[in-house]
């Protein structure tokens, strides 16, 4: 089962659930695999107009693997035919508000972080 608290997401792929999240470690694989820093490049993966199927498959794809190591890029494709597009939406909104220092619930305010010393 998904942990929402940790901006996890429950899809099926081949008639099992799966759990996926933007881990640190996928957001680095994702960095490493488009070339760019997180932030240009979450920004850019929500802008529509130039958003291509491929990269969506691809990103899909790399946060598939921190649960399914041996997941293939068709394994991604499946899991989009299975789920929708939405699945892309919904796990770069979860980024979004884990970012913000909310529990994963949209629309809840962060609550208020001691200062670093």
């Amino acid at each position: 089962m998904a942990n929402a608290k940790k901006g996890e997401l429950s899809v099926r792929l081949d008639g099992k659930t799966v759990s996926l999240a933007l881990t640190f470690n996928a957001l680095c694989e994702l960095e490493d695999h488009f070339g760019e820093t997180i932030i240009p490049l979450m920004t850019r993966l929500q802008d529509e107009a130039t958003l291509s199927f491929r990269e969506v498959r691809s990103f899909l794809h790399v946060v598939l693997r921190q649960k399914l190591p041996d997941a293939t890029i068709e394994d991604a494709g499946r899991l989009i035919e299975e789920n929708g597009l939405e699945v892309f939406g919904q796990l770069i909104e979860r980024s979004r508000v884990l970012s913000s220092g909310d529990d994963a619930t949209p629309g809840k305010t962060p609550p208020e972080r001691e200062p670093a010393a």
